[in-house]
């Protein structure tokens, strides 16, 4: 039973305003505004006279560089064959006592036990 006289506790339906845009897109519409206020300027064309000096810088520097990165190169390689030298002979003398050991173990080596050591 509702009475005419009260007024109603629900609000009339709002219409929802045309053209209003979604937070997405004004979001997407700061990105691009940011993207082309940072882009980088367009490339300058080098004038001959900076690539004239380029040419000389590079190729007074060139020959020692070759042969500064070539010195650098033997130099590492050289440390590394030492490591490399230690580590095979510590593992083919790891081998050949693991071997050794297994042939000694072997009955058919020596069917009557091992021989006494030899006196020089």
């Amino acid at each position: 039973m509702a009475d005419a006289s009260r007024p109603s506790r629900t609000s009339p339906a709002r219409t929802v305003p045309r053209n209003v845009p979604m937070l997405t897109e004004v979001v997407g519409e700061q990105r691009q505004r940011a993207a082309a206020s940072k882009s980088p300027p367009p490339p300058q064309d080098v004038d001959a006279q900076t690539a004239q000096v380029t040419q000389a810088v590079l190729g007074s520097v060139l020959p020692a560089l070759e042969q500064r990165i070539s010195e650098a190169i033997a130099r590492v390689l050289h440390e590394q064959m030492l490591g490399l030298n230690a580590r095979v002979r510590r593992a083919v003398a790891d081998e050949v006592r693991g071997a050794v050991a297994e042939a000694l173990r072997q009955p058919s080596v020596f069917p009557e036990g091992l021989p006494p050591p030899s006196r020089m």
